[in-house]
C-alpha cells in the first residue's frame, strides 16, 4: 500500500468518529488523558459547596502534530465546554494544579471530561465521574475510551442536495442520492428506514445490511406532498441484535420551488453514567419520605442529552426499596438508560436498652463504666450533672432519654427535679421523698448541654440514675424542660395560671386536664408524657390517668397512703379536646408537669391502659391471663407475655408499662428487663415493707414476646401496659 493510500484511509477513519464506543483504551491509542487515580473532595466552604480534584495531571501518547483537546464540565447534567486547545506535547506527562468546581448544593453529580481531537474529530475520551450527597473525600479512577474508530454503523454519506419542485401531482422533494457508508458491522446487522412527512412517520421493516464496511451508491429519492410548506426527514437506523446502535438523518424543508443542501445528522445513542443507590430515612411513623437525588450524567456527540428519571427527584418514596429508571434522550430521539434504587427505612422514635446504671453516688457502688460512681451524698440545694449521651448504649446524638431516678439515704423531707443541663431550672419536681426513704421515679428527660441531665435535690440524699433507652436524633418525641399544668394546692401556680389553686380533689372525682394548647403542646399532639404527683391524700387510694372520652380502665397510675407525696411518670394518649382525665379514688391534691409529647405523626402507639399481670387474688386482667398467682417469693423472676395482649401487636419492639409492687414483705427492689438476658445492675422500683410503689417502665420486649420482673423481696406485682413502639 503506497503512502498516499495510507493517508487516505486514515483520513476516512478519522472522518467517521462520532461517539464513545465500548472498546476499552489500549496502549497504542492516541490520547491526551487524565493521570489516574485522583482524589476528589466534596466540601462545604464559606462560599458554598464545591467539588475538588487534587490535580489535573495528564499523560500523552502517539499524538500527531496539530492534535487538540477539549475539556468539558458537566454539573447535574449542565454542560460547559472549554476548547479546543492545541496539545502541549505529543508524548510523556505534564503536571497541573488542583481544580475546584463550585456547585449549588448537595446532592450533585460532576463529570470532568477530557477529549482528544485529531483532524477536528474526537478520537479519545477520558472522564472523571463524581457523585456527592455530603462532605467527604474518595479516590476517583478515570474511565478511558477510544472514540469513533470502532463505531458500527450504516449511515448517509454527506453532503446531499435536494430539489423542491411542483409536478403533476403537486409539490415534491427529490434527494440527489441515497448513498450510504458502512463501518465495523457484524454480518447479521440490520438497517431500518423511516420516512417522516410533516412529522408523520412511516417505518419500513428492518432488512439485513448490504455489506459490513465501505460504501454503496443508490439512486435519487422523490417524495410527494399535497402542498407547500412541508418538512421531510429520512432516517437510516442501524440495529445489532435488535437494538438501535446508530441513527443517521437527512433533514429538509421547503416553502416553495428551489434547491439546497440537506442537513445530515449522524449519531450513536447517548451514554449515561451509572448512578449510586440512595438510602433515606423516613420520619418516625411516616409511610415514606421525599427523596432528592442528582440526575446521572449523560453524553452525546449530537448535543447534550435530556435526562429524566421516574419516580422523579423530590418524589415521596414509600418505605422499602424502589427502583428508579433514568433515560437519556438525545436530539434525534436516541436513548440510553440506567437505574438505581432508593431504599427508605423507618426512622426510630425510641431505642430500648437493657437498663444500665450511669450514676450512683453511694460509696462502694458501681456504674456501667465507672463514671459517676461513689461520689458521695449530694448536699441539699446542689445539682448533680449526669452525662447520659454516649454511655450505657445511648447514642452520642440522642436528644432525650428514659431514666429511672432514685433518691435513697435521704436526710430530710424534700424533692428532686431532673432537667436538661444548660436550661432554666423549672418549677417542677420528679421525685418527692421523706427522711430515710428510698423513692424511684421514671423520667423522660431532655438531654442538655454536653448530653447531660441535671438533678437538683432540695435535701441531702444519694442519687441513683439508670437509663432504660433513648430517643435518637430525628425522633418524633418532643422533649421539654418540665412545665407545670396542674396544681390544686392553694398559693401554688401553673405555667399559665390555668387549673391552679382549686383545692383538693374529692374522692371518686374525675378531673379533666387540658394539655393541648398549653406548655408548647400543639393541638395535633397524639400523646403526652406527664409527671403526676399525689400529695396530702386523705386515705389509702389510687389515681388513674386515661384519655378523656374513653372508658375508665381497670388500672392505676399511682398508689398513695395518707399524708404521702408520691410521683409517677405517665405517658397518656390525649383524648377528647386534647385532654387527659385523672380519676382520684380518695380525696387528694394533684400536681402534673408536662415533660414532652408525641406529635400526630409518630411511631409511638398510645393505648388505653390495660392490666397484663395481677398476682393478687380476686382481681382481673384484660384477658384473664397472668392472674392470681399469689405473692412472688423472694428472689424470683416473673415472666409476663406482652405481645398480642392489651392492644400490643406481635411486631412491637418496646412496651411502656406501669409496674406496681404492693404488700411487700420487706424492703427491696424490682427490676424489669427483656426476658432472655440476666437481670441487669439496675432497678425500677424500690419497695418498703407493706407499701405500694408504682413506676413507669420503658422496656424492650424479650424472648418469647415477654418481659421479666425480678423482685429481691417477696411482694405482689401488678403490670399495666399504656403504649408501645413498633419494630
Amino acid at each position: 500500500m503506497n503512502r498516499r493510500l495510507v493517508v487516505a484511509v486514515l483520513t476516512l477513519l478519522l472522518s467517521l468518529a462520532v461517539t464513545p464506543t465500548a472498546r476499552v483504551a489500549a496502549d497504542g491509542d492516541v490520547y491526551r488523558r487524565w493521570v489516574s487515580p485522583k482524589t476528589a473532595t466534596c466540601a462545604t466552604t464559606m462560599s458554598g459547596v464545591t467539588a475538588s480534584i487534587n490535580n489535573q495531571n495528564v499523560e500523552f501518547n502517539s499524538l500527531p502534530a496539530g492534535a487538540e483537546f477539549t475539556i468539558t464540565y458537566i454539573v447535574n447534567g449542565v454542560v460547559t465546554n472549554d476548547g479546543p486547545h492545541p496539545v502541549e506535547q505529543l508524548t510523556g506527562t505534564k503536571a497541573y494544579g488542583a481544580f475546584t468546581q463550585p456547585v449549588a448544593s448537595y446532592p450533585f453529580t460532576f463529570q470532568f471530561r477530557l477529549d482528544t481531537l485529531v483532524g477536528g474529530q474526537v478520537v479519545y475520551r477520558s472522564t472523571l465521574d463524581l457523585s456527592c450527597t455530603a462532605d467527604g473525600s474518595r479516590s476517583v479512577a478515570a474511565v478511558n475510551q477510544t472514540v469513533g474508530y470502532g463505531q458500527p454503523y450504516r449511515r448517509w454519506t454527506a453532503p446531499k442536495t435536494f430539489t423542491c419542485a411542483t409536478g403533476m401531482g403537486g409539490p415534491n422533494v427529490t434527494l440527489n442520492n441515497q448513498d450510504v457508508e458502512f463501518n465495523n458491522l457484524p454480518v447479521d446487522a440490520q438497517a431500518r428506514l423511516t420516512y417522516v412527512r410533516n412529522g408523520v412517520a412511516a417505518v419500513d421493516p428492518p432488512f439485513t445490511v448490504e455489506q459490513t464496511s465501505g460504501t454503496k451508491n443508490y439512486s435519487s429519492l422523490q417524495v410527494g406532498f399535497s402542498s407547500y410548506p412541508f418538512t421531510f426527514s429520512f432516517y437510516t437506523d442501524t440495529l445489532i441484535g435488535g437494538s438501535l446502535v446508530y441513527r443517521s438523518i437527512i433533514s429538509t424543508s421547503c416553502a416553495a420551488n428551489g434547491s439546497g443542501t440537506a442537513t445530515v445528522t449522524s449519531t450513536a445513542p447517548p451514554t449515561i453514567a451509572s448512578a449510586p443507590n440512595v438510602s433515606a430515612t423516613a420520619p418516625p411513623g411516616a409511610s415514606g419520605t421525599a427523596v432528592t437525588y442528582a440526575l446521572p450524567a449523560a453524553n452525546d456527540d449530537a448535543g447534550t442529552p435530556t435526562v429524566s428519571c421516574l419516580p422523579a427527584s423530590g418524589s415521596t418514596f414509600a418505605l422499602g426499596t424502589t427502583t428508579v429508571g433514568c433515560t437519556a434522550t438525545d436530539s434525534v430521539g436516541l436513548t440510553a438508560s440506567t437505574s438505581f434504587t432508593v431504599t427508605v427505612t423507618a426512622g426510630l422514635d425510641y431505642v430500648s436498652l437493657s437498663p444500665a446504671r450511669v450514676a450512683d453516688t453511694r460509696l462502694g457502688f458501681a456504674t456501667v463504666d465507672g463514671i459517676g460512681a461513689g461520689t458521695g451524698l449530694r448536699l441539699g440545694g446542689t445539682t448533680l450533672e449526669v452525662t447520659v449521651a454516649g454511655r450505657g448504649g445511648v447514642a452520642a446524638d440522642a436528644v432525650a432519654a428514659a431514666l429511672n431516678v432514685t433518691a435513697t439515704g435521704v436526710l430530710g423531707d424534700g424533692f428532686a427535679t431532673v432537667y436538661p443541663c444548660g436550661e432554666t431550672f423549672p418549677t417542677a419536681s420528679n421525685l418527692n421523698f421523706t427522711v430515710g426513704s428510698t423513692v424511684p421515679n421514671a423520667v423522660l428527660a431532655k438531654l442538655g448541654t454536653g448530653g447531660k441531665v441535671c438533678v437538683f435535690v432540695s435535701q441531702s440524699t444519694n442519687i441513683v440514675v439508670d437509663v432504660d433507652g433513648y430517643f435518637p436524633a430525628g425522633s418524633s418525641y418532643v422533649s421539654e424542660n418540665p412545665v407545670r399544668v396542674l396544681e390544686t394546692r392553694p398559693g401554688r401556680i401553673t405555667s399559665d395560671g390555668l387549673q391552679q389553686g382549686g383545692g383538693p380533689v374529692g374522692a371518686g372525682v374525675v378531673t379533666e386536664l387540658q394539655i393541648t394548647g398549653r406548655a408548647g403542646v400543639p393541638t395535633t399532639a397524639n400523646a403526652v408524657a406527664l409527671n403526676v404527683t399525689v400529695t396530702e391524700p386523705a386515705s389509702d387510694g389510687f389515681i388513674t390517668v386515661f384519655p378523656c372520652g374513653t372508658t375508665q380502665p381497670t388500672a392505676s397510675s399511682l398508689n398513695a397512703a395518707p399524708g404521702q407525696t408520691v410521683a409517677n411518670l405517665v405517658v397518656s394518649k390525649l383524648g377528647t379536646g386534647g385532654k387527659v382525665c385523672i380519676y382520684t379514688q380518695q380525696s387528694t391534691h394533684l400536681v402534673a408537669d408536662v415533660n414532652g409529647y408525641f406529635p400526630g405523626v409518630t411511631s409511638y402507639a398510645s393505648l388505653v391502659p390495660a392490666r397484663l399481670l395481677e398476682t393478687r387474688a380476686g382481681q382481673t386482667t384484660i384477658d384473664g391471663q397472668y392472674l392470681g398467682a399469689g405473692i412472688r417469693p423472694l428472689g424470683s423472676v416473673t415472666e409476663v407475655a406482652v405481645l398480642g395482649r392489651g392492644g400490643v401487636p406481635a411486631a412491637a419492639a418496646t412496651v411502656v408499662l406501669n409496674v406496681t409492687a404492693t404488700e411487700a414483705v420487706a424492703a427491696g427492689y424490682v427490676t424489669v428487663y427483656p426476658c432472655g438476658i440476666s437481670p441487669p445492675l439496675a432497678s425500677n422500683l424500690n419497695i418498703e415493707a407493706g407499701a405500694t410503689t408504682p413506676n413507669a417502665v420503658f422496656v424492650k420486649v424479650g424472648a418469647g414476646g415477654k418481659v421479666c420482673l425480678f423482685n429481691s423481696q417477696a411482694t405482689h406485682l401488678v403490670v399495666d401496659v399504656v403504649g408501645y413502639f413498633p419494630n
